[in-house]
Formats: C-alpha cells, structure tokens, sequence
C-alpha cells in the first residue's frame, strides 16, 4: 500500500508546489498518472521512492514512512523494493547490457548476486529484444533499446512496486505493446503495484 498524507512540496527559488491532500495507492494496482508537462508527475514518482522529501506531510510505502527515513535507508529500501525506470534511463555508460540490468545486485549487499540472478537478467534482456546486445555499452544503442536496458533493470529484483516515467516514449509502436504487456504480467505475477507517468492515454 502506498499512502500520501497531508503532502506539500516545493522546488526552492521556484513557483511550482505539488500540493496532495490524500493518495492511496493497493497492491496490485495499475495506475497512471497523466497530465502536462510541468504538472508534478515526475516529482510525484520521485516523492514515492524517496528520491525527494516533502515539505510537509507524509510518504508511506509498505508500512515504511519514507519520509521519516535518512537517506541511505531510503536508498536501501529503493533498491530493494522499488523498480523505478527513470524518463533519462539513468543507465551506467561504462557497463554492458547485460550489467546495466544486474546493477541493483552490485550496488545492494543484501541483494545476493547468483547465478540464477545473471540468467534471469540475460532472459529478461531476450524477452526486451536485446539478447544479440548482451554485451554492448549504452553508447552502442538506439535510444528505444536503452529504454528497454532501464526496464529490464527495474523488474530484475521483482519488485513490490514499479514506477514508470514514460516507459514508451522512445519506443516504436510493436516494442511499445510488448513492454505493456511485460510490465502487466509482472505486476500481475508478482502482486506487484504499477504506477506510470504517460502522455500516452492509449496506455
């Protein structure tokens, strides 16, 4: 369950506020927010996963108070539990397909790599249409592939939530449909809650 409460928030030196009074979020829920650029969707995701701290109010996710945690707790408990794919895609320059997928088991000791967890990556990158790419660096690929490297890596740990920013947008309409249908059976499989930001209201 994610629950927000009384929340406010504020860039400094800037007029915009994202201001929530009460959102609730279950398990297993698929849900998109839309809205035009500039509206707090992405600052919306990044409150849930801890990356920003409110103002005012408070952030709950799994009955952890997000926003009473410091911030290597809240890193520790993202990793662990929250699959994020970020608009930029945020991937390593300097690691291979393959790496970029397996990156929260290099950077979470309490993720144990294994190698079932390096077999499971190398399926998800051939689900993604990226197994002839296993080896190459992020500058070696199509932005739309780079895409599919950030949610590869997202639903790696199996996570309790998945948050989405505009996991589509750089992709082809055929990759685009597969993707969907791979987050849904994610969620679907795992119990897993999906949260998306999209200006695609097809999704």
């Amino acid at each position: 369950m994610i629950r927000l409460n009384d929340l406010q928030f504020a860039y400094p030196n800037s007029n915009f506020a994202l201001n929530i009074s009460h959102l609730e979020i279950g398990r297993g829920e698929k849900v998109a927010f839309v809205g035009p650029s500039g509206s707090g969707k992405t600052t919306l995701l990044n409150l849930i996963s801890g990356i920003l701290l409110p103002q005012r109010g408070k952030v709950e996710v799994g009955g952890e108070l997000i926003s009473s945690l410091n911030e290597s707790a809240r890193r520790r408990f993202r990793i662990s539990n929250i699959g994020q794919v970020f608009q930029r895609f945020e991937l390593v320059e300097y690691l291979n397909v393959r790496d970029n997928i397996l990156l929260p088991y290099f950077i979470n000791q309490t993720l144990k790599m294994t190698a079932q967890i390096v077999a499971s990556a190398d399926a998800i990158a051939d689900q993604m249409g990226l197994a002839d790419k296993i080896s190459r660096l992020p500058t070696q690929l199509s932005q739309g592939e780079q895409q599919r490297v950030a949610i590869g890596r997202a639903i790696l740990v199996k996570p309790s939530w998945i948050l989405a920013d505009e996991p589509t947008g750089s992709l082809d309409p055929t990759n685009k449909l597969k993707i969907i249908e791979l987050l849904f059976s994610q969620c679907d499989n795992q119990g897993s809650s999906l949260i998306i930001v999209t200006h695609d209201t097809a999704i």
